[in-house]
């Protein structure tokens, strides 16, 4: 058998002369090395070679490259080692051709670990480089990581092994190797330290711990924690050794919290982010389903893309045990997803999988990664979960579709709203019955309506019933259904009873907790708004949850408090645009007006389009002494319904307020009341406000809104 070396020095051996290599251009070698050993194993689709391999190239040119390249491929190494099936699909003859890194998997899969490690000589396919083909890359990458991390658990566990049966120098051996394989598990360390101590070896113990700590200062600039620290001290200060540490590894906290790391797109090409973005938003609402886990929000693990940050930093930040991680590659209507879930404290390889679909199957195949986390974790299916993940597992949605609705998905994220609306309707075109692009429309339209005004919620509203008719389990349809009651009929008492419905649904959303937090402070009922907040953050800790404590305590008149929080969220989630905004308003409030001004023009240049920010920005400017800006923002808002466009009354008041002209802002509010604005839901509690509060025309509007007349507090 032909013998395909892929761990260490990669070279490729024929039968008969162990020591002798054949010489494989380098592409050649690669395409043989993925076919081999890419996951799912067996079949290819050629035409994801072509995007892996040539990215930039024609489909007629890649096409043709491939072709050449099997064909050398074939007579350099036998006809016999590649095989086809009809005119799409290419593999490896597995009886043909023996692989390192495959035989490797199999032996641990069989719990044969020693014989396992015995074939990981270094690191996968080191030093085949081809430079063209940055799919390639990233998937060789992502496999060495893999491949190195379950070489590390299994040397980790031999090294259990040995200690449970007494014998001391295997299991030194098995840490020592371990450690090599990921140097950086001070677990692992502590326990070799201690071993090598209790064995009468101080000064060893001690030297290693030197090489230990140069070598993460001088690798990642950081210095060993003070559970190390105090391991050494005690070593050092003790005239006997050590007690011998107990065998077995510690123990490990169940996992019930996990991350989703951004998805890499394999294809290397920018225009793609939009595909792996989306479908890791997509894979994090289907996690969200399982009851037993928590499931943090893509937006709160949006600063580890494309980062080299430790994950220990996810834990600190975020509070989670796990994550998932993983890499999509698209070619025409096909799908490739290779996922793995890690445990971050202790650092452990978990599980891994890969899947290779239909994108009509998209949703069977979220499901059943849904279903094998749940596996991994002992995190337990209620019958009810399990029956909407097969049940969703069963449906299909058009390729062309769903496209567009992961374009859209990408785009709302980039608060790009009237561009992700066109994409979603061209999505529901091709698919009518695509539920979850009806949701995401009806939101869209909701973002829009703030530029757009009233008009729109005919539309949200048609949006809004289908998403519920076609996803009855889409508990954030309930939400968005809350929120237009609020923004465009001021049906308070409906829209609690929609946002109850979206709470007390069996499967958990984060995204309904905003919406609904949005209506309790705009009711003033302050404290529900704060449980609410904090029961969002023990959901997902992300950036959301912390802007909405920071923005629940503006609206409260707590400053000082909400200054801080706003500040911690500005400073670990720099491009989350929102928390600038009232930031400065506090600035503004507490006195600060030159940063108030400052920061809410830098706030204005990185999100021109917050047409309500722009309204906040001219009742800082207006109140923090800097009255041209705040008439520069009215000129804008002139010009825009100059040309037609929609400028809320609610932010004339705002702006008007700013600059003392209480007369003009009061006008614009009773126009918020006859007219309609898609701010109302926010008057009653507006800090802004509180020096009209006292007036009859004010309390006026209050009424025929049916607003809450309440009084601030005296010592905000």
């Amino acid at each position: 058998m032909i013998e395909l070396r892929t761990l260490g020095a990669t070279q490729v051996r024929l039968p008969g002369s162990p020591e002798k290599g054949v010489h494989l251009q380098p592409k050649r070698l690669a395409v043989l090395a993925y076919l081999t050993a890419a996951r799912p194993r067996g079949m290819h689709r050629r035409d994801s070679l072509l995007v892996m391999f040539w990215p930039e190239e024609s489909e007629q040119t890649a096409r043709n490259a491939l072709s050449q390249t099997l064909h050398a491929i074939r007579r350099d190494i036998g006809q016999h080692v590649l095989v086809s099936q009809g005119h799409e699909l290419i593999g490896v003859d597995p009886a043909g051709l023996g692989c390192d890194a495959v035989e490797f998997e199999e032996r641990l899969e069989r719990g044969e670990l020693e014989e396992g490690l015995r074939l990981y000589r270094g690191e996968f396919l080191r030093g085949l480089v081809i430079g063209d083909a940055m799919g390639f890359d990233r998937w060789q990458e992502s496999e060495a990581w893999r491949l190195q991390r379950r070489a590390w658990k299994a040397a980790a566990a031999l090294a259990d092994g040995a200690e449970e049966a007494g014998n001391m120098i295997a299991a030194m051996h098995w840490l020592e190797q371990a450690l090599e394989l990921l140097p950086t598990d001070e677990v692992l360390f502590r326990r070799l330290l201690a071993l090598t101590d209790s064995m009468g070896d101080r000064s060893g113990a001690l030297r290693t711990y030197e090489r230990f700590a140069d070598l993460l200062r001088e690798e990642y600039g950081a210095e060993p924690s003070p559970e190390t620290e105090v391991l050494v001290r005690q070593i050092r200060d003790r005239q006997t050794p050590l007690r011998r540490p107990a065998s077995g590894s510690p123990a490990r906290r169940p996992v019930r919290s996990i991350a989703v790391l951004p998805l890499e797109n394999l294809t290397g090409r920018a225009e793609d982010e939009y595909f792996a973005d989306g479908m890791t938003e997509m894979l994090i609402t289907e996690l969200s389903g399982i009851g037993a886990l928590r499931v943090v929000s893509r937006q709160s693990v949006r600063a580890f893309k494309g980062s080299d940050r430790p994950l220990r930093d996810l834990t600190d930040l975020l509070g989670v045990d796990a994550v998932l991680e993983g890499s999509v590659l698209r070619a025409a209507d096909r799908i490739r997803v290779v996922v793995q879930l890690v445990r971050i404290e202790p650092e452990e390889h978990l599980w891994a999988d890969a899947y290779d679909r239909d994108v009509r199957d998209v949703f069977s195949m979220y499901s059943e990664i849904s279903r094998a986390v749940s596996t991994e974790v002992a995190a337990k299916l209620t019958g009810e979960e399990q029956r909407r993940f097969i049940q969703r597992g069963h449906r299909s949605v058009h390729p062309g579709a769903y496209d567009r609705f992961l374009r859209g998905v990408g785009l709302f994220d980039q608060s790009q709203f009237p561009e992700a609306m066109k994409q979603y309707g061209e999505a529901i075109e091709l698919d009518p019955d695509f539920a979850e692009a009806h949701a995401w429309m009806a939101a869209t339209l909701g973002r829009i309506a703030h530029l757009a005004g009233p008009q729109l919620a005919g539309p949200m509203r048609r949006e809004v019933d289908l998403a519920l008719e076609l996803g009855p389990d889409l508990q954030w349809s309930q939400a968005v259904l809350g929120s237009w009651l609020m923004l465009f009929q001021y049906d308070w008492k409906a829209a609690e009873a929609a946002f109850q419905r979206a709470m007390e649904a069996k499967r958990r959303d984060a995204r309904a907790h905003p919406e609904y937090g949005l209506f309790l402070v705009g009711q003033c009922r302050f404290d529900e708004a704060v449980a609410l907040a904090d029961e969002w953050l023990d959901l997902d800790p992300g950036v959301g949850a912390q802007f909405a404590i920071g923005w629940i305590q503006h609206k409260r008149r707590r400053y000082v408090e909400s200054t801080e929080q706003l500040e911690f969220v500005v400073d670990h989630w720099p491009g989350f645009s929102y928390a600038p905004f009232w930031l400065a308003c506090n600035y503004g409030f507490l006195g600060r007006s030159e940063q108030a001004v400052s920061l809410m023009h830098r706030a204005l240049a990185a999100a021109p389009w917050h047409s309500i920010g722009r309204g906040y920005a001219g009742a800082v400017f207006g109140a923090a002494g800097a009255p041209e800006d705040a008439r520069a923002i009215l000129r804008s808002f002139e010009e825009i319904g100059r040309d037609g466009g929609y400028v809320d009354p609610f932010n004339l008041a705002l702006v008007h307020v700013g600059l003392g002209e209480h007369d003009e802002a009061l006008s614009q509010l009773e126009r918020c009341a006859t007219e309609g604005s898609v701010q109302n839901w926010i008057m009653a509690p507006e800090p802004f406000f509180d020096v009209l509060r006292q007036e009859p025309r004010f309390r006026d509007v209050l009424r025929r809104l049916s607003l809450p007349e309440w009084t601030p507090p005296t010592d905000a």
